[in-house]
């Protein structure tokens, strides 16, 4: 440990001042990258199918364990004639080492999802890691550096880095190239706002004729009658 640390130390004092060491944090560029979230779901689903199974299995424990139960009540019921109650708990010896059996079966199927999952997350951030790598690499002789540590925090490994300057720190310009690569989503078309109708104008109803005034009749003269003569 000690001569690792000692090497990789000689290994930066002997390089040119004009060469240029960086940094960078995977932890953070990976929990910053799109795809992780993909990967997420690829490992949620795998152990949604194991807690599907342990569900089963659990299930079928609990009914031998409901029937051992009834069986061994059975066996001590004295109502019940000695023939009944002997087959009852013959019944129940053989649920109690079925019980045995599915128990022992159950913990070694949870042991071996544990197991299985461990190693499908471990693949599926591995896979992560190796293009963040590669993309690392393609930044760094793109931009001419000569070493590119990671600065996660991990004080177990011997590269560990304590500090590094802000311009030295190439953390952001890697994620600004992972999301970069992100798929466009399609853009959601928003629905043509509807113009208000145009209102017809109105068609003017005809004035009702107002009753014209009768005139008063022009009363004719009456014919005066001659005075008789006297």
């Amino acid at each position: 440990m000690k001569k690792g640390i000692l090497l990789f130390t000689a290994l930066l004092l002997n390089i040119h001042a004009a060469d240029e060491i960086v940094a960078c944090n995977l932890n953070k560029v990976l929990h910053s990258w799109w795809k992780k979230e993909e990967a997420f779901v690829r490992i949620s689903t795998e152990a949604l199918k194991y807690k599907q199974r342990a569900g089963v299995l659990k299930g079928k424990l609990a009914a031998t364990v409901k029937e051992f139960q009834e069986s061994l009540i059975k066996s001590q019921n004295q109502v019940l004639s000695e023939k009944v109650r002997a087959e009852a708990s013959i019944k129940a010896k053989e649920l109690r080492e079925n019980y045995k059996n599915q128990d022992a079966a159950n913990k070694k199927f949870t042991q071996s999802a544990k197991q299985q999952m461990n190693r499908i997350q471990s693949a599926e951030m591995g896979k992560l890691l190796i293009e963040i790598r590669q993309i690392v690499t393609g930044e760094a002789e793109k931009k001419g550096y000569t070493i590119v540590l990671d600065s996660s925090d991990s004080s177990m490994r011997p590269t560990s880095v304590l500090f590094v300057k802000s311009h030295l720190d190439i953390t952001e310009d890697i994620i600004k190239l992972l999301k970069a690569s992100a798929p466009k989503k399609p853009e959601e078309k928003k629905p043509a706002e509807k113009k208000p109708a145009e209102k017809k104008p109105e068609a003017k109803k005809p004035e009702a004729k107002k009753p014209e005034a009768k005139k008063p009749e022009a009363k004719k003269p009456e014919d005066k009658k001659p005075a008789a003569k006297k």
